[in-house]
């Protein structure tokens, strides 16, 4: 159970504290692409994301080339993370040599629930991951 999961580095993937250009979102990539090559092939990660004043939560399922999106408010996907995922995952097929068309990222929108109030967000992300490690079925059970 131990190799089945992986974290990123909230600090060295989230926008919030930094300014929205693009030398920061390659900056940011480069630390996705870096963590995508120490994971195994069937790891699950999780990537803990602030891109100001709020926690939301993609998991990456490496054996199913796919990204789950959880936001505590319901929201749709936040675009920043949405673009260095992507540029991270091309850093890393450039890096590993390997087809890019190989295998496209699938996206998918988790209903998960929804925080009561206005400060609980890290609460439930961390909620989110708990709940993925006890059961990581969930992630499939509740896409919408």
């Amino acid at each position: 159970m131990v190799d089945t999961f992986g974290f990123f580095n909230p600090i060295e993937v989230s926008l919030a504290g930094g300014s929205d250009n693009d030398i920061r979102h390659e900056s940011r990539a480069h630390c996705i692409a870096n963590r995508l090559q120490r994971a195994g092939e069937n790891q699950i990660l999780f990537m803990p994301y602030n891109p100001k004043y709020h926690w939301v939560l993609a998991v990456i399922d490496l054996s199913l080339m796919t990204v789950y999106y959880l936001d505590p408010l319901g929201k749709d996907m936040v675009e920043d993370l949405k673009k260095i995922i992507i540029i991270g995952f091309q850093m890393f097929q450039a890096q590993a040599k390997t087809q890019p068309s190989r295998k496209n990222l699938k996206w998918s929108y988790v209903n998960a629930p929804i925080q009561p109030g206005n400060v609980e967000c890290g609460y439930y992300v961390m909620r989110y991951m708990k709940e993925i490690i006890e059961n990581h079925d969930v992630l499939c059970e509740n896409v919408r």
